[in-house]
């Protein structure tokens, strides 16, 4: 990827500078190099708004949300997001708007701000439910149930578990079923309910042997 630009350089301008400096960016980030990475995303942010190409904006801006989470720069993270959000919407983005709102619930959820993760998650499944995105509001529904089990809602949290569940049954997600039932398993036990705690933990292992996931 480092050689692209150069290239790019002596034979002809690249349609797609910003997605190199993000490659990049993604790879050094990976590796540890956070401060590097840095430099290329904000290179590719640079790109994409010399092309005024907002989805382009958006990826980098949530790039520099993701560096800024690992380096612990939580305010930086949302300051990020917030742009990004902004840009989605106004450019009518539905669906990258909804992701950005789930991942800057994350960023709350870090924080000790449950209920401004709480509202990151319902934008952003009512906006999934709007546009048919079944598997990805059934991902939100348990983000939303794990963040009230944080908070001691258990009923509220049940019935948004069981919701997904139902859902990612129905798609065949393996991989959120097993999820699914891991975190029924953890909410019965706080609950004291030791044989519906005991009947999630049995499907989970079920999942991890029959659809040979990892987790």
């Amino acid at each position: 990827f480092e050689k692209l630009p150069q290239y790019s350089q002596e034979k002809e301008p690249h349609p797609k500078p910003g997605e190199i400096f993000l490659e990049i960016g993604q790879l050094l980030a990976k590796q540890g190099q956070y401060a590097r990475a840095l430099g290329h995303v904000h290179r590719a942010s640079s790109a994409y708004r010399r092309l005024n190409d907002p989805t382009g904006i958006c990826k980098s801006l949530r790039n520099l949300g993701v560096i800024y989470i690992e380096l612990g720069e939580f305010e930086d993270a949302e300051i990020a997001y917030g742009e990004a959000i902004e840009i989605a919407q106004n450019s009518r983005n539905h669906i990258l708007y909804a992701d950005l709102n789930n991942n800057l619930g994350a960023i709350k959820n870090m924080k000790g701000d449950w209920q401004g993760a709480l509202q990151c998650y319902q934008v952003s499944r009512e906006v999934y439910e709007k546009q048919g995105e079944v598997r990805k509001s059934a991902y939100t529904l348990n983000n939303i149930g794990i963040t009230l089990s944080e908070r001691g809602q258990y009923d509220d949290a049940l019935v948004n578990f069981i919701d997904a569940l139902k859902v990612a049954e129905s798609i065949k997600d393996a991989p959120l079923s097993l999820i699914l039932n891991i975190n029924l398993t953890d909410l019965y036990l706080k609950r004291g309910e030791v044989l519906e705690a005991s009947r999630y933990c049995q499907n989970a292992f079920v999942y991890l042997s029959t659809e040979k996931l990892r987790n």
